[in-house]
């Protein structure tokens, strides 16, 4: 993987570096400090915008809100999943929701209150029994 992006600055391809930055975020007026990632050109020092950055700091930001509102991060989403050994659409449909819901919870998008519930009912051997009864009847 190449360490490069276009610098607007230099207006060519360049290499970057990164650095790691303190922020503090408000969210639902939820205030937590977390760490984001930026990059910098080498040659000029200007910023630049890796897209994976955008996304890696999106799950910092969202992920942090989740600690600290009491929800599981996307990381422990992934993991009641694959505890189960299950694809995110046969866990979204497990619980039957929609197909993608499980994919976008395990990339940030933050759920509900309800549904983080449903999920720790998953992880939980003795109720993760009882769902799957009650779906085998359906």
């Amino acid at each position: 993987m190449s360490n490069k992006v276009v610098c607007m600055y230099c207006d060519h391809e360049e290499e970057y570096i990164i650095k790691e930055e303190p922020q503090h975020i408000c969210i639902n007026g939820v205030d937590f400090d977390t760490t984001f990632k930026y990059a910098y050109c080498k040659k000029c020092g200007g910023d630049v915008y890796p897209s994976n950055l955008g996304r890696y700091n999106d799950l910092q930001m969202f992920d942090g809100y989740k600690k600290r509102v009491g929800l599981l991060t996307s990381d422990q989403i992934k993991d009641i999943r694959k505890k189960r050994g299950m694809s995110q659409v046969e866990l979204a449909r497990f619980l039957r929701l929609g197909d993608k819901t499980i994919a976008r919870y395990e990339t940030g998008t933050i759920q509900e209150k309800s549904l983080d519930l449903l999920l720790r009912l998953v992880d939980n051997d003795e109720s993760y029994q009882i769902i799957k009864k009650l779906n085998q009847k359906k």
